[in-house]
């Protein structure tokens, strides 16, 4: 981009659509929340509306306590806790105890 801000600046949003990408600061990157689709729910035969998971979203991720919503394919997740760097494209996981119900793709973050 050649352009000094002289803070450190982060990408926090791409909208493809206006060929735009939108700059922030670190505590621009967090969310509350995220829509994930592509569902794969193993415990239940779906991700039940209202319930309480740990939701990880990355490999070392240590989780973040989450409610889920079912929106038929797909799942929206509330976390009870802001969570820094939710991004499109990456999986989701969602445990109750020691167990996996299920996961996704994250589609979209929510603010």
């Amino acid at each position: 981009m050649n352009v000094a801000f002289g803070t450190p600046k982060y990408v926090t949003e791409i909208q493809p659509e206006t060929n735009t990408v939108v700059l922030g600061d670190v505590e621009d990157l967090l969310r509350n929340g995220l829509i994930a689709g592509k569902i794969n729910s193993m415990k239940y035969p779906e991700i039940p509306t209202g319930i309480e998971t740990v939701t990880q979203i990355r490999y070392n991720d240590p989780g973040t306590l989450a409610r889920l919503t079912n929106l038929g394919k797909e799942v929206q997740v509330e976390f009870m806790a802001n969570v820094k760097g939710v991004a499109p494209g990456q999986s989701v996981v969602f445990y109750e105890g020691d167990d996996v119900i299920g996961g996704g793709i994250i589609m979209k973050s929510l603010k």
